[in-house]
């Protein structure tokens, strides 16, 4: 069932993130909210790599910012950092994709 509380956080952080430039010195990650994604559930990725970031003292490093649209909408909800998309992203393999795939990859500050 969703959950139209989490729906409306997702959509005014991620919107207000969007409509920033990058903090200097930090990297992005982006977080697809485009409407393929968003019925597909990833507005419920939004704590969990909030909660990521924080768990491994990202703050400083990593920004995360919304993207319309990453353009893999038949590939499942997905992610850009760096140069990479992530796709097929869901809340299960969220953690180990993101220490596999974006942590090794941060610019320490």
């Amino acid at each position: 069932m969703p959950n139209p509380a989490g729906e409306l956080r997702f959509r005014w952080v991620l919107a207000s993130a969007s409509l920033r430039p990058v903090t200097k010195g930090k990297q992005p990650l982006y977080l697809c909210m485009g409407s393929a994604c968003h019925q597909r559930g990833g507005f419920r990725l939004l704590p969990q790599l909030e909660a990521l970031i924080a768990q491994h003292g990202l703050q400083e490093c990593v920004e995360l910012k919304g993207a319309f649209c990453l353009d893999h909408c038949l590939q499942g909800r997905s992610l850009r950092f760096e140069d990479r998309i992530l796709i097929d992203v869901s809340p299960e393999n969220l953690e180990a994709r993101f220490v596999t795939e974006i942590l090794p990859h941060v610019r320490h500050a």
